[in-house]
């Protein structure tokens, strides 16, 4: 299950590309409070569960997270 939060509320996203939607309606919602980057975050993290799997920057672009190397 994939899962952003924002302002301490957790929210079910069905795929990254839509916690990006929803990114967007966070940072309108901030914009409209007179709120920034700053003052919110930088980013969200996706998550599946409790493992990041993605980053929405705040002007909407998605990371990857890399996923730790397994020691040989």
């Amino acid at each position: 299950m994939l899962n952003v939060r924002y302002c301490g509320k957790t929210y079910r996203v069905e795929s990254v590309a839509d916690a990006a939607v929803k990114g967007n309606e966070f940072r309108e919602e901030a914009l409209r409070s007179g709120l920034g980057p700053n003052d919110i975050g930088g980013h969200l993290m996706v998550r599946d569960g409790r493992t990041p799997v993605a980053k929405i920057s705040w002007n909407g672009r998605i990371w990857p997270v890399a996923k730790p190397a397994l020691a040989a």
